[in-house]
């Protein structure tokens, strides 16, 4: 079969950091380096960009809508883009019903005094706290108000990149490492893009949990809006959190593979 020639639209990123749109009747296909991406009219239409942007959006100005969404990061594809208007990391979330992967920013967590242990008889104590992004990792089931199944809330604490400032974290292929899982310690959240609450990438730390009160956790959670994980990336979330309390260590390990 002969391969069409027919003009194709495509869209190229270029080390510099500029866009240009080309038509090549080259038939061969291309290289999908990290640094191009395609874009036929079609795949357009089949996103649904046009659609949200009106029925009277023509191709350039869809084109136009998806470079500025990817402007400064080349490595996210077209398909990736597509397919996270499908599958959204987070949606807004408002009262007090809570559900495993609320965010909840700024909020108290306690520690007791040091000494309240050698005092076996002390009745008052005095408690500090110290705010802290934290994400719920209670099943959702449990949190379910009427229920009573909970008592206390688990919750992990929360870090911004730009809060990693010391150790591997702190590094490029720190953050990969944890991308991959190769850190069960630690789990990577996806940046965030809602229009009223873009922000930067976060990690959970597992090895930092706080159980809270359910009547504390629900009052602050209704202060203000805040921010819910999504499946199937909750459910991601919930799993990387059982393997890294479900590992093994054994006494007598198998020599590495030279």
């Amino acid at each position: 079969m002969r391969a069409s020639t027919r003009p194709r639209m495509n869209l190229t990123w270029r080390l510099g950091g500029r866009f240009s749109s080309q038509a090549s009747t080259d038939p061969r296909p291309r290289n999908r380096s990290r640094y191009w991406i395609g874009i036929s009219r079609s795949k357009l239409n089949q996103s649904g960009l046009k659609e949200r942007l009106g029925s009277h959006c023509s191709s350039q100005a869809a084109t136009s809508h998806f470079r500025k969404r990817i402007r400064g990061r080349p490595e996210r594809t077209f398909s990736m883009i597509a397919a996270e208007q499908q599958y959204p990391w987070y949606a807004l979330a408002e009262g007090d019903d809570l559900e495993q992967g609320d965010i909840l920013e700024s909020c108290r967590v306690f520690s007791p005094p040091a000494d309240l242990a050698d005092d076996s008889r002390a009745e008052h104590a005095t408690f500090g706290y110290t705010e802290r992004d934290v994400i719920v990792m209670s099943q959702s089931c449990d949190l379910v108000k009427g229920r009573n199944k909970l008592t206390e809330v688990l919750l992990c604490a929360l870090w911004r990149r730009s809060e990693c400032t010391e150790g591997h974290l702190s590094t490029p292929r720190g953050w990969e490492d944890a991308r991959r899982g190769n850190l069960p310690a630690y789990h990577v959240l996806s940046e965030r893009s809602l229009p009223t609450a873009a922000q930067e990438v976060r990690i959970v730390d597992f090895r930092r949990i706080y159980p809270l009160p359910i009547d504390f956790v629900r009052r602050h959670a209704a202060s203000a809006r805040r921010i819910r994980l999504l499946p199937p990336y909750r459910e991601h979330l919930s799993q990387a959190f059982a393997r890294y309390f479900m590992r093994v260590g054994l006494p007598v390990d198998i020599p590495p593979f030279k």
